[in-house]
């Protein structure tokens, strides 16, 4: 199907000028209000958009921000009768504008930015049809390979994604495409430290060599990915997966906190997590054992992924006399006055159930109160019969 073009403009006679002067050229529909042309947009495809600046309710570059929103493959040009400079710089950088035309403009010049546009659109999905389609198959090439060398690592990066995809809607994050290709190729360094991969929990029986090398898988796979184009936000994400958050592990460097590629530390707190669970602990001990280390975490990722553990692990409702040391709080628990005691996810130490039984003496809790917590479907750490 050939492209199309939609020109926006609220002046009658100019639409009517767009119709005598374009047509047989291209293309192309018109709309007499930004309103008008987002809901053409939503029911028809196009290529290119050219939008008058002033225009009531909705003028051109309230317009362009939607579209570059709504539409981001549909290539935006700016037309007005306004040379002002910061009209020009805004809508540069609010509204994504490919070309800027003052008007009045004869019908060549408007006819030649517009094809300049189609061929921008083409460039556009060329681009991600590569990316698609080119890059997904490298992806997927390099992930049976690691496969077939390494078959430990199937396993790991199927909960490490699942984990992963949970997160970012968790977290309200933006889908990316570097995102899966990420998770699938964190292990690629394992295709050079076979033996050693698979014997990971093992870490004892390692030599200081190995254990060396072991470290420094993050490092292997970012040196072999950043050879390839568009990879380079993939592969610093890869060699920073198994730092912390405060700046200490590998790479020894300078770089911590929010410098730190999110990706990165969103697959430390997912890996972190399932080494503990392959290491046998328990759920809620889990969860007391990365909050014991803070420190190691960005703490909005590590928050982000609690909520998710918790929303995936069924509830009980238990009363202050059933709590128990290791169970994790699933709501807020609250003193009858309106005071917080516990936020979700506090683990219930020994202490915890002294401060408890202190409050329900001093009056400050009802001792009939009852408790929603979690408790994991594979653990024996909570009895299911106490609801």
């Amino acid at each position: 199907m050939s492209e199309r073009a939609l020109l926006v403009d609220d002046v009658a006679n100019v639409l009517a000028s767009f119709k005598r002067n374009l047509r047989g050229q291209f293309a192309f529909d018109v709309a007499d209000s930004g309103m008008t042309a987002l809901k053409m947009l939503s029911e028809t495809e196009y290529a290119v958009l050219v939008t008058d600046m002033q225009m009531p309710e909705m003028d051109g570059l309230a317009l362009l921000k939607v579209v570059k929103k709504r539409f981001p493959n549909v290539v935006r040009i700016m037309l007005t009768g306004n040379g002002d400079l910061q009209t020009a710089v805004d809508a540069v950088n609010e509204g994504d504008v490919f070309r800027f035309v003052t008007k009045p403009c004869s019908v060549d010049v408007l006819r030649s930015v517009i094809t300049a546009g189609f061929r921008q659109h083409q460039l556009l999905m060329s681009e991600k049809v590569l990316l698609n389609d080119t890059v997904s198959g490298v992806v997927n090439v390099l992930s049976e390979v690691i496969g077939l060398v390494n078959p430990g690592t199937v396993t790991r990066n199927v909960q490490v994604k699942n984990y992963m995809i949970q997160l970012v809607r968790q977290m309200g994050l933006k889908p990316s495409w570097t995102f899966e290709p990420m998770i699938e190729l964190s292990r690629l360094g394992a295709i050079l430290t076979p033996s050693i991969e698979a014997d990971r929990d093992s870490t004892s029986a390692m030599s200081q060599a190995e254990a060396e090398l072991m470290e420094q898988h993050a490092g292997l796979a970012h040196d072999l990915l950043a050879q390839i184009p568009w990879f380079e936000s993939i592969s610093r994400s890869i060699l920073y997966q198994d730092k912390c958050f405060d700046g200490q592990g590998f790479p020894n460097d300078d770089v911590k906190g929010e410098d730190i590629p999110l990706g990165a530390r969103m697959l430390k707190v997912v890996n972190d997590f399932l080494d503990l669970r392959d290491a046998e602990m328990s759920f809620p001990d889990a969860i007391k054992h990365m909050h014991g280390e803070q420190e190691k975490y960005d703490k909005r990722i590590l928050e982000a992924f609690n909520a998710l553990l918790f929303q995936q692990h069924d509830v009980l409702q238990v009363s202050l006399k059933e709590i128990d040391v290791g169970m994790v709080v699933a709501e807020p628990l609250m003193t009858d006055s309106g005071r917080r005691l516990a936020p979700s996810g506090q683990v219930i130490t020994a202490s915890f159930r002294q401060l408890l039984s202190r409050c329900v003496a001093n009056g400050l809790l009802n001792a009939g109160t009852q408790i929603k917590v979690y408790f994991d479907e594979d653990d024996q750490t909570f009895d299911k019969e106490a609801s």
